[in-house]
């Protein structure tokens, strides 16, 4: 029987992962589990296991860290990484460090996990891969070079010579992927694959392969040539890939292509290549095409050498601070009315670029601003001078500023009444975190964390201790409970921990407190 650990710090997930499936016909016993990485490694040590599933953001050690410390041990168990956030960073990360697989929280299933045993056990049972051959095996190299888990090498038709790598992301992903949600490996993936492979250059001259549900990638072996930007043979076949999913799938895709590459070694700016184009089509609109070295276009390692001039105003507007805005657009008025017209567009779109970046990581995107969407580089391009650019750019921070308090203020306004919801229902939960709450209505933690204090007008940590004390006032009103019960009752499992809280609050003891009701 194989031993399997679980380490999240949300319990209901770990709740989840014990009864999902029933692990001894799978031929497993669950060793434990834990609430962080530094208890999974106590308990690595005490007891080695041959699987773990883990968690990927937690307080004190996170998957990342724990992953770290896992590769170090003589006995490796194998990894499936879990998150409640579809973050590309994330699990190229995960695999990066050794992870077999990674699971979205809200995608774990009874029939999901069973698959992905019966995938592990030969890898446990064997310590080694399966080999592939054929395309087969390239596909699966070039998604092993991807992920981070591989060196880029010579294989097969891989890195024979020049190449280009494209990305193709689904736009708006959760918008446009509702109607194949009970299954995206079968309703989605498959056949976004199989209308690839209908493209007779793309079955018989490239390699291609999935990511994620709505990432895939695209390596196209290269003639040799001087240039670094990608010909107009490889624009028209990702134009053609783009548009056949369009049309037979309904669904909106943006191209990134990268530079051309002519080693291994150069795979990984091609990689980063793919990124940022991708990226950069909130400057143009959906379904486009960007492609390294592209004309009129700005240039993203470039734009990331200046961001440090635009964090005060990204900040301000992230944290709705109107006053530090306020200096911040006069700042703008300065800087863009004494530079060259030029200069002074290229700022102006640069400063749209990190705006749309945060608001991407705010799960909203820039496209939401606007009834019809903007193509930025035409509409700067149109304006003439420096003076002209400085007043358009302070309105343009003005309208953002007001979308982002008013917009998010009414969107977020039910989400934090449901995380409001969430710990008062689940505030005897010893284990219940910060993060938890923010898995559960689906945001970033830090994110959370900041708006979660906005709306609801007091911390997290504080607003969590304020239900459970006025919880335990009513125990101590109401009932004959012992204080250890009382304790239990409203989430701590230590009575010191529970009286020093108490006293915090409430100004006494909750035994003085008790005894000053016993005397009214």
């Amino acid at each position: 029987m194989k031993k399997l650990l679980i380490v999240d710090d949300d319990a209901l997930i770990r709740a989840a992962l014990h009864t999902i499936v029933n692990w001894n016909e799978l031929g497993y016993e669950i060793a434990g589990d834990a609430q962080n990485g530094e208890q999974a490694l106590q308990l690595l040590k005490k007891e080695p296991v041959e699987l773990v599933f883990t968690d990927m953001k937690m307080p004190v050690m996170d998957g990342i860290r724990l992953m770290e410390q896992i590769n170090q041990m003589d006995k490796k168990p194998q990894i499936v990484a879990l998150s409640g956030y579809d973050d590309f960073s994330l699990v190229r990360s995960a695999f990066k460090m050794g992870a077999f697989d990674y699971v979205l929280k809200e995608d774990i299933s009874a029939e999901g996990i069973t698959e992905l045993i019966k995938k592990i056990n030969p890898v446990i049972e064997e310590d080694d891969k399966p080999l592939y051959s054929g395309k087969k095996e390239e596909e699966d190299f070039l998604k092993e070079v991807i992920l981070g888990r591989t060196l880029p090498t010579k294989k097969g038709r891989i890195f024979e010579g020049s190449y280009v790598l494209a990305a193709f992301e689904i736009d708006e992903f959760k918008q446009n992927t509702a109607r194949f949600q009970s299954s995206f490996e079968e309703y989605l993936v498959k056949p976004m694959i199989n209308i690839a492979q209908q493209i007779p250059r793309i079955a018989n001259k490239c390699i291609f392969i999935s990511l994620s549900p709505g990432l895939y990638f695209l390596y196209i072996p290269m003639t040799e040539g001087q240039s670094q930007i990608a010909s107009e043979a490889v624009i028209s076949l990702c134009k053609q890939l783009k548009n056949v999913w369009n049309n037979y799938m309904n669904l909106p895709v943006s191209v990134g292509i990268s530079r051309v590459g002519r080693t291994p070694e150069e795979f990984g700016d091609c990689f980063f290549d793919t990124e940022n184009q991708l990226k950069l089509r909130y400057l143009v609109g959906k379904e486009s095409i960007n492609f390294y070295g592209q004309k009129g276009r700005i240039t993203p390692e470039k734009a990331y050498e200046k961001q440090s001039l635009y964090t005060e105003t990204i900040q301000a507007l992230q944290e709705g601070d109107l006053v530090k805005l306020e200096e911040q657009k006069r700042v703008w008025l300065r800087k863009l009315t004494d530079m060259s017209t030029e200069d002074a567009r290229k700022e102006c779109l640069y400063l749209v670029w990190f705006i749309a970046l945060m608001m991407r990581e705010n799960e909203d995107n820039i496209w939401s601003l606007f009834l019809g969407e903007v193509n930025y580089y035409e509409k700067i391009g149109r304006i003439s001078d420096g003076g002209s650019l400085a007043i358009w750019t302070n309105n343009y921070i003005s309208y953002v500023a007001d979308y982002i308090v008013n917009t998010y203020d009414r969107n977020q306004m039910d989400l934090f009444q449901k995380a409001r919801r969430f710990i008062m229902d689940n505030y005897a939960n010893p284990e219940l975190t910060l993060g938890s709450a923010a898995a559960y209505v689906g945001l970033n933690e830090k994110y959370f964390s900041s708006c979660f204090t906005k709306e609801i007008g007091n911390t997290f940590s504080n607003f969590l201790t304020e239900i459970r004390m006025e919880n335990a006032r009513e125990l101590l009103r109401t009932t004959d409970m012992k204080m250890y019960e009382i304790s239990e009752s409203v989430g701590y499992n230590s009575v010191e921990h529970f009286n020093r809280m108490f006293k915090k609050v409430c100004g006494v003891s909750p035994s003085a407190y008790k005894r000053q009701i016993l005397q009214t």
